[in-house]
C-alpha cells in the first residue's frame, strides 16, 4: 500500500479528531512531496527532447497518455528513422521481448537496427529470438535477414538448413531455389560479400564465427598466409572448431603445405556426414592423389548426401571407378559433370531474368536428366511461381515426381 494511503488509514483507525487532523496534513504533505520532488526518469539516455517528441506523437495517434513502454516503443521508432542507430539500439533493448504488444517486434527491429551497425552476432541473436516467437508477422523478412547474416559468414551448410526451412513453408522465391538447389555452384567470394565481412570483422574482431570467414576470404583473394595467421590463432583458442579446422585446411591447400595439410588429416577422426563441407571435398580430393580409393568415395557421396552440385565430387567418383575398372559408370559420372559445369552456365541466365520462367525450366529439364530431383522440383515450382500458366513446367513438375 501507498505511503498516503497507509498514513490514511492508521489516522481514520484512530478515535482522537486531532489524530484524524494531523494525518490529512501528513497525507497532503505527502502528496505535495510527489508532486514538486525531481524523480528519476526510468530511461535516463532517451534525450528529453525525443521523449516529448514520443509522448506527443503516442496521444496525437490513439488519444491516450502514453506509459513509459509506450514512449520507448515510438522514441526507438523515431531515432531508427533518423538513423540515430546507437540510441535506437538502445530503445529497442529495453523493452522486454514478453511485452505483448513490442516485444516481438522490438526483437526484429533491433536485429535490422544491429546489422545496419555491422553487429553481426548481435543481430543475429535478435533475428533468432524473432524467429522462436510464435505468431509472428515478419518471419519471412527475418529468415532473408539471417540468410544474409549467414552467406556473408561463409556458413552455407546453416544456409541450407534455413532454405530447406522456408521451402517447407512455401515461402521460397525463385532466387533463393536457387541457392538452395546449387549451392556449389555459386560462388562465393565476391567482392561485395568480402567486404561485408571485413565490416563485420572489424567492430567484431573477437568473434570466431567472423575471424574465420575472414581468414577464408583472405585465402579466396590470394592472402593465404595472412589467413592462417587469423585462422591458426583461432584454432589456439578454439581447437576443436570444425569449421575452423576446415579453413585451415582451404589454406594449407592454397598456399601448397601439402606436408602439414597432410599430417592434420591424418589425425582427423573418420568422416561424418555433418562434417563441413569444405572438409569432405578437401579430403576426398587428398584421398584420392594418395590412393585411398574407400575414403575417397566416403567422402564424395557424404557430400553428395548434402548438396549433390558439386561438380567435384562427381569428377572424383569418376576417377575412382575408372581405377575399379567401372567404364559405364565412369562415364556416367563423368557425363554428370559435364551437365553440372553446363548448368553452372545458365544459372546467371536464371538469375538476371527474375520475371521470365523459361531459364528456370532449362534448369529443372537439366538437373532431372542427371536424376537431380529435388533441384529440378526447385526450378519447376519457381517457373509455377512465375508462370502459373506454364504447362511445360507443369509437366516437368509431375516427371519429378518418383
Amino acid at each position: 500500500m501507498p505511503r498516503g494511503f497507509l498514513i490514511l488509514h492508521f489516522a481514520m483507525a484512530a478515535p482522537n479528531p486531532r489524530t484524524i487532523r494531523v494525518g490529512f496534513c501528513l497525507l497532503l504533505l505527502s502528496g505535495l512531496a510527489y508532486l514538486f520532488i525531481p524523480r528519476s526518469e526510468p530511461y535516463p539516455f532517451l534525450p528529453a527532447e525525443l521523449r516529448a517528441e514520443a509522448d506527443a506523437r503516442y496521444q496525437a495517434t490513439y488519444h491516450r497518455l502514453p506509459d513509459s513502454i509506450d514512449t520507448l516503443s515510438v522514441a526507438a521508432e523515431l531515432a531508427a528513422q533518423r538513423e540515430q542507430l546507437e540510441l535506437a539500439n538502445q530503445c529497442f533493448a529495453q523493452i522486454p521481448t514478453t511485452h505483448p504488444l513490442y516485444g516481438a517486434t522490438a526483437r526484429f527491429q533491433q536485429g535490422q537496427v544491429l546489422l545496419k551497425l555491422n553487429q553481426a552476432a548481435e543481430a543475429e541473436a535478435q533475428f533468432r529470438e524473432y524467429l522462436a516467437l510464435p505468431d509472428i508477422e515478419f518471419r519471412y523478412e527475418a529468415q532473408q535477414f539471417l540468410r544474409f547474416l549467414l552467406e556473408i559468414q561463409l556458413r552455407f551448410e546453416e544456409r541450407h538448413g534455413l532454405l530447406a526451412e522456408m521451402h517447407a513453408s512455401g515461402k521460397l522465391t525463385p532466387a533463393e531455389a536457387i541457392f538452395y538447389g546449387y549451392p556449389s555452384l555459386l560462388r562465393w567470394n565476391g567482392e561485395v560479400a568480402e567486404d561485408r565481412c571485413r565490416q563485420f570483422y572489424e567492430i567484431d574482431p573477437r568473434n570466431r564465427s567472423l575471424q574465420i570467414a575472414r581468414a577464408q576470404f583472405l585465402g579466396g583473394t590470394g592472402q593465404a598466409g595472412e589467413g592462417l595467421e587469423l585462422i591458426e590463432a583461432c584454432l589456439l583458442e578454439a581447437p576443436s572448431d570444425k569449421r575452423a579446422i576446415a579453413v585451415q585446411l582451404f589454406l594449407l591447400l592454397e598456399s601448397d603445405n601439402t606436408q602439414r595439410l597432410s599430417s592434420i588429416l591424418s589425425r582427423l577422426p573418420p568422416p561424418q556426414r555433418d562434417d563441413p563441407w569444405l572438409t569432405l571435398r578437401i579430403r576426398g580430393d587428398h584421398a584420392l592423389s594418395q590412393g585411398d580409393l574407400e575414403l575417397a568415395e566416403q567422402c564424395f557421396r557424404m557430400y553428395i548426401e548434402n548438396d549433390p552440385s558439386l561438380t567435384r565430387c562427381y569428377l572424383g567418383l569418376g576417377e575412382i571407378a575408372g581405377k575399379r575398372g567401372q567404364s559405364e559408370e565412369k562415364a556416367r559420372l563423368f557425363e554428370t559433370a559435364r551437365q553440372l559445369a553446363l548448368i553452372q552456365n545458365r544459372l546467371g541466365g536464371a538469375q538476371f531474368a527474375p520475371n521470365q520462367s523459361e531459364p528456370y525450366r532449362k534448369l529443372g529439364e537439366l538437373s532431372l536428366a542427371i536424376g537431380l530431383r529435388r533441384s529440378a522440383q526447385l526450378m519447376a515450382e519457381s517457373a509455377l511461381i512465375i508462370d502459373p500458366q506454364s504447362s511445360e513446367a507443369r509437366k516437368l513438375l509431375k516427371d519429378c515426381q518418383p
